[in-house]
């Protein structure tokens, strides 16, 4: 779904390093723009996102490799306003790899879970989140 840069509130998207100011930045401030576990993920792993603070909005998380491979196929996202509670938000296609789901309250914190019954690799090429789903 093709989502504006210019309302975006954090994005990484872009495979390699970017020059550290553009939008494609990673959210952790690091040069990194994409994610990949280096082990494959059980039922009691997950991969998280702190917001600096809490927001509302649309939340769409791609993966895959960029060439296709490595989609999650049996994945889902939580969400959470204190790190506390945590409300599953969306599933991950098998079609297409994508989750997308737009926020029902504020959210401070993401992670990703696997729901497989076998672990996986978790490979992360996007997450991009657009304030107040404008």
């Amino acid at each position: 779904v093709p989502l504006s840069l210019s309302s975006a509130v954090c994005t990484a998207s872009v495979p390699g390093t970017d020059d550290g100011h553009g939008p494609e930045r990673v959210v952790d401030g690091l040069d990194a723009t994409w994610y990949e576990s280096a082990t494959p993920f059980s039922k009691s792993d997950w991969w998280q996102v702190d917001f600096a603070s809490p927001l509302r909005g649309r939340v769409v998380l791609v993966s895959d490799d960029a060439t296709g491979g490595r989609m999650l196929r049996n994945a889902f996202v939580e969400s959470s306003s204190d790190g506390k509670r945590w409300a599953r938000a969306g599933s991950f296609s098998g079609k297409d790899g994508v989750c997308s789901f737009v926020s029902r309250g504020r959210v401070r914190f993401l992670r990703v879970k696997s729901g497989a019954a076998k672990p996986q690799k978790v490979c992360l090429r996007r997450l991009k989140v657009v304030k107040d789903g404008k």
